[in-house]
């Protein structure tokens, strides 16, 4: 089993249900924080995709178009970089404000 966490701005009543109805998908935890929720999900990496959570999250929570995603951990076992420096943002989407 693996997990990964994602900060969102938006949410919606029943997120977690509707993600333990999809097959491969364990368990979900929604924790507040601020103005963001952390959305925790437990699954197995044989049945689902991480791309594909995100994309059933971004359906339910009716965000295709506009990018609610703040941030994610996919608690890698490996050494990996985990720090991206964005330098130059293309629009505002990408720097949420952070110019």
């Amino acid at each position: 089993m693996k997990k990964i966490e994602l900060e969102i701005e938006t949410y919606r009543y029943q997120l977690e249900e509707y993600l333990l109805s999809i097959d491969g998908i364990t368990d979900v935890k929604k924790e507040e924080r601020g103005y963001n929720f952390f959305i925790t999900v437990t699954y197995d990496e044989t049945k689902i995709f991480i791309e594909r959570i995100e994309k059933e999250i971004l359906l339910y929570v009716d965000s295709l178009n506009v990018p609610v995603i703040v941030s994610f951990n996919k608690f890698e076992d490996n050494e990996v970089i985990k720090e991206i420096v964005i330098e130059d943002g293309c629009c505002e989407f990408c720097m949420k404000g952070n110019a």
